[in-house]
């Protein structure tokens, strides 16, 4: 055996379905902050608008309920970003789990004993 050699592969199917619905909600919350920043741009060019619009053309107060709309569509986007994030860093930390399943050599040598069989069962922490 040479270092960094694959000794075992552990199968975790928990963690792999884990991993696949994590990455699944974070396609879906990426998708959803996309939609909420075509939302905010829309709110931004519709207050732009009437914001740049003659005096007297629009009144005071749709103005202000334009402009209010567009401050909503921002904190909308950003709630939806702060999802991906939140979204992401689970992703992150299954895919860290994930590398547990690989075990390699720590170092150069024989290996001389293996305390397990193909198909066995292996408990975290487990002494036997």
């Amino acid at each position: 055996m040479h270092k960094g050699q694959l000794l075992a592969e552990i199968d975790a199917p928990d963690l792999d379905a884990q991993l696949a619905a994590a990455k699944a909600k974070l396609l879906s919350a990426d998708a959803q902050a996309k939609v909420r920043a075509a939302e905010r741009d829309f709110a931004n060019t519709t207050f732009a608008r009437w914001r740049d619009s003659p005096k007297g053309v629009v009144s005071e107060q749709e103005t202000e309920a334009k402009r209010a709309d567009y401050e909503s569509a921002v904190a909308r986007y950003n709630a939806a970003l702060a999802d991906v994030n939140a979204d992401q860093s689970v992703v992150d930390q299954l895919t860290a789990l994930e590398t547990f399943k690989r075990i390699v050599a720590p170092f150069d040598g024989i290996v001389t004993a293996r305390n397990t069989d193909i198909g066995a069962l292996i408990n975290s922490g487990s002494s036997s």
